[in-house]
């Protein structure tokens, strides 16, 4: 039964992907016009990594203010994060 609905959710989350991120790896790969992330991650691997690196570096710092030091998200200290962002 478990295994059933976990199908039936992954197939929901399947079918509702957005056109873009869907078929955007196919696209790329056939030489096409690919749009979405994908593409662009195949087209610009290492400009996507950079951002990828910048994102979570970044959402990694603000939970540990959460989390780790008791801070409120408006207590964020966003030079300590900028920091992090940039080193």
């Amino acid at each position: 039964a478990t295994l059933g609905k976990l199908r039936t959710i992954f197939t929901s989350l399947r079918q509702n992907i957005p056109q873009g991120f869907r078929f955007a790896g196919t696209a790329a790969k056939a030489g096409g016009s690919g749009i979405g992330l994908l593409a662009f991650a195949q087209q610009n691997p290492f400009a996507f990594q950079v951002g990828v690196s910048t994102v979570k570096t970044s959402v990694a710092d603000m939970i540990t203010q959460c989390a780790i030091e008791g801070k409120k998200p408006s207590e964020i200290d966003w030079k300590r994060n900028g920091v992090f962002i940039v080193f």
